[in-house]
């Protein structure tokens, strides 16, 4: 008996978009430079810490923030204003993962959080990461964010976040969301 080898044909205009959508909030109304302070970032994912993904037609002339935010804006009516950065987080082979930090958790899933939805649901929803940290001084997000990810560099067992439709053993983890935001162009 002789095999056969199969060929497989492959799309190379297929890619993908992992679509992470992060709302920091800091919770603390008054910053006090001898209290714990706490931030909370929801992050947009699924029971399994999936995140949504999309596939492209992609040209070599491929606009990914302007295709992300009319995406966004007409599946999620995401408005312009609720949109504070988009980032790219990294690519792997076909598929590339951008961060959506918005104002906002409102603007998708009309705010539904992670633990209103059944496990049995294949649903994404919002997650909240609780941080704690101690101001020094300027209290912007991006300096609070440095504190954090100085803090979380040292402890392990971040959260890890996979794209829910390709390349599933690719994955990055909470740490890498915290060192894109500690750059934020606040707004």
């Amino acid at each position: 008996m002789t095999s056969k080898k199969i060929k497989l044909i492959t799309n190379n205009n297929i890619h993908y978009i992992g679509l992470l959508f992060i709302v920091p909030n800091n919770i603390s109304q008054k910053p006090n430079q001898n209290l714990i302070q706490m931030l909370n970032t929801n992050i947009f994912i699924d029971h399994y810490n999936q995140y949504p993904t999309i596939h492209i037609d992609y040209s070599s002339d491929f606009k990914f923030k302007k295709y992300i935010r009319d995406y966004i804006k007409s599946i999620y009516n995401v408005k312009n204003k609720y949109i504070i950065e988009i980032k790219l987080i990294n690519t792997f082979q076909k598929l590339h993962n951008y961060m959506i930090i918005m104002k906002t958790v409102k603007g998708v899933e009309t705010g539904s959080s992670i633990t209103s939805v059944s496990l049995s649901e294949n649903k994404f929803a919002w997650k909240p990461i609780l941080n704690f940290y101690k101001i020094d001084n300027e209290q912007k997000l991006q300096n609070i964010y440095r504190i954090i990810y100085s803090d979380l560099t040292t402890k392990s067992g971040t959260d890890i976040f996979k794209s829910n439709l390709v390349y599933k053993h690719q994955h990055f983890n909470y740490l890498k969301i915290i060192q894109l935001l500690c750059n934020l162009d606040e707004k």
